[in-house]
């Protein structure tokens, strides 16, 4: 369908105005919106196909391809969680050193290193610092995002954006833009920038909780445990609240009889001989649970109701989806976090919100921060196979250092 020529104008920017509003509302994946709106304006006659396949031989996503590359090679090697140690020892013990020091950091590296990995890899590194000195990470990730956006504007390599205007003009045929020629202004308003970040940032950025703060209110250790009800259980017949084993403090995340499983099963489900139950509680209530008439206390004759089976320490772990996760635009119930990977999803952030109610038909967005809970090797499984970033401790990246020089 070909379309009149005097109505490109109206119908691009009714496309523009879709993806903008596609993009802002996260109705499609980014990469998906992008190849509809082509493929919407290729319908209407307004691009040619030489012209979108010419698109693939401009050399500026070679380059940008390239420059991730590179990024990902320095942040493997542990070059870049480097920084995060020596950040530690130049801030001291001070809000306003430790925020001079990352936007010193994102200044100096951005240039050369494209911002988003830069970012990525100093998260933990911020978050731990954070913890250290008792600062709320809201007040530090934000310098650093726009300080490592500002510094890459110095060079023609800092910024995927720097090098597609300088495949439009090569395009057009203007000269090359040359590797530092816009470093001048834009040293300036990164030093402007900065010093406005400095003298604002205290008093403008807010104290936000981590997830983990806001659903953990104690430091006690957390446990996930696996029972077993014997034959001769008193337990038999009873539901799983009357049991005192789905109680607020106590949680069964899973029931296991016979070839059947169920997750977060009802507490009214009545127990039978030989279930096997796994159950999330902090130590304190686990305690408790011994302590009383029906559970984990001895028979008469040296029996249990309950039989411990297996017993986990476990950690909390927030995790970032990306763009190009598994897990986007699919429901909870398809994930099926504890069979897969023996984890429980405790909550959810998005936009200044926070889900602890999680229903089966809950989808995950690109940018969704999720608590998760588990051993550190059942969570580094399920980041590593759903493309999610860990910004608290949990998930170690085992760093080639090795091969730092060549990178």
């Amino acid at each position: 369908m070909l379309l009149p020529e005097e109505l490109h104008v109206f119908a691009v920017s009714l496309v523009l105005i879709v993806l903008f509003a596609t993009f802002v509302r996260e109705w499609l994946k980014p990469d998906v919106a992008a190849m509809v709106a082509v493929a919407v304006l290729m319908t209407l006659g307004i691009l040619k196909p030489g012209e979108v396949l010419g698109v693939f031989a401009n050399s500026a996503p070679i380059t940008i391809a390239c420059l991730f590359i590179i990024s990902g090679a320095l942040s493997r090697t542990g070059l870049v969680d480097r920084l995060g140690d020596w950040l530690g020892v130049l801030a001291g013990h001070s809000e306003r050193h430790l925020l001079v020091a990352l936007m010193l950091v994102g200044m100096v590296v951005s240039p050369f290193i494209n911002n988003t990995p830069i970012v990525m890899v100093m998260i933990p590194a911020v978050m731990k610092l954070a913890d250290r000195y008792r600062i709320a990470p809201s007040r530090l990730l934000i310098p650093l995002s726009y300080a490592t956006i500002l510094g890459g504007l110095v060079t023609m390599v800092g910024t995927s954006t720097n090098i597609l205007v300088d495949g439009v003009a090569r395009a057009h045929g203007l000269a090359p833009f040359a590797m530092f020629e816009i470093s001048a202004p834009a040293l300036l308003l990164g030093a402007a920038g900065c010093a406005f970040m400095y003298f604002t940032a205290q008093r403008l950025l807010p104290v936000r909780e981590t997830l983990t703060q806001q659903f953990t209110g104690s430091g006690e250790r957390l446990f996930i445990t696996e029972l077993f009800v014997p034959g001769d259980s008193r337990l038999i017949g009873k539901t799983l609240e009357e049991a005192r084993l789905a109680n607020g403090s106590v949680q069964v995340l899973n029931l296991c009889r016979g070839e059947a499983e169920f997750s977060s099963p009802d507490p009214a489900m009545r127990i039978e001989a030989g279930d096997r139950v796994v159950v999330h509680s902090r130590s304190s209530a686990m305690m408790d649970l011994r302590r009383t008439d029906l559970v984990g206390l001895q028979m008469q004759g040296g029996d249990h109701d309950l039989e411990t089976l297996r017993r986990r320490d476990v950690v909390m772990v927030e995790a970032i989806v990306g763009q190009t996760s598994r897990y986007v635009l699919r429901p909870i119930r398809d994930l099926d976090l504890m069979t897969r990977y023996g984890i429980h999803l405790i909550a959810v952030h998005r936009r200044d919100a926070s889900f602890a109610e999680l229903g089966d038909d809950f989808q995950l967005q690109v940018g969704d921060v999720l608590l998760v809970e588990g051993t550190p090797a059942q969570i580094t499984r399920f980041c590593d196979n759903g493309d999610l970033f860990a910004i608290t401790e949990g998930r170690q990246i085992r760093d080639r250092r090795a091969k730092a020089p060549l990178a």
